[in-house]
């Protein structure tokens, strides 16, 4: 059964000289993989170029819903980016979402709502023209709530510390060690008050860049039991060093 549908690749696997594994969240069915057979002609490295991390297509598929790795009929670019090929802190930041996405989307678990996030999330990477450093802080707290699990923004004078657990801004330390200091607490406080990025002001340094992440993805282990540990942090603090 061909079915036509969005799609955003998250990664890729080579499975022979000529076969790849795609894991595509599409609009359709969720998280799925595909088996994509590369051309035996020029064109292949073309199809290798245009299969990369983040990127945005129109697919046709043949998915009745019941295959483990269904297979792709056709391929084509949705939208053709402008920065993203070519700018290393926007690479560098999409291969650490499209690693994050996978790792906490379930399989055949369609959410247009939650594509259409993601879609318009990337399109606004690739067209910004100010510095990216914190984009993705920004995207996983604004995710947060399309996966029902957004923290409570009651910080106060007298709700300083937030606790991972919970969810929310309490008073005085907890009795477990799953919190946020003052500082790391309102940097948390006014990603949660940014409606834009552009009016983000965050001003972090690498190390504190670093925690703030660690600690989101602390509290989406906490409240989710994924992702789990992860490679591409580490790249994005040599980047944003």
């Amino acid at each position: 059964m061909i079915e036509k549908t969005g799609g955003i690749l998250l990664h890729r696997i080579k499975y022979s000289d000529s076969r790849l594994i795609l894991k595509i969240f599409t609009e359709k069915f969720g998280l799925r993989s595909y088996m994509f057979y590369l051309s035996k002609t020029k064109n292949k490295k073309h199809e290798q170029n245009i299969l990369q991390p983040l990127y945005v297509y129109d697919l046709e598929v043949y998915d009745g819903g019941k295959c483990n790795i269904c297979k792709i009929k056709n391929i084509s670019l949705k939208v053709l980016f402008k920065s993203l090929p070519f700018d290393i802190y926007k690479q560098s930041l999409s291969m650490f979402l499209s690693e994050f996405i996978l790792k906490i989307s379930a399989d055949n678990e369609p959410d247009d709502i939650l594509f259409d996030f993601i879609f318009n999330s990337v399109k606004e990477l690739d067209e910004m023209q100010i510095s990216v450093a914190d984009f993705h802080l920004f995207f996983l707290y604004r995710l947060s709530g399309y996966l029902g699990i957004l923290p409570e923004n009651n910080y106060s004078d007298s709700h300083k510390i937030f606790d991972l657990k919970t969810g929310r801004f309490i008073t005085g330390h907890p009795s477990h060690s799953f919190f946020l200091d003052e500082k790391m607490s309102f940097n948390l406080y006014k990603l949660a008050c940014s409606q834009k990025y552009e009016t983000l002001s965050l001003r972090l340094n690498k190390n504190d860049r670093a925690s703030l992440l660690n600690a989101l993805i602390d509290f989406y282990n906490l409240h989710l039991g994924r992702p789990g540990k992860m490679k591409s942090p580490e790249i994005l603090k040599q980047v944003f060093s």
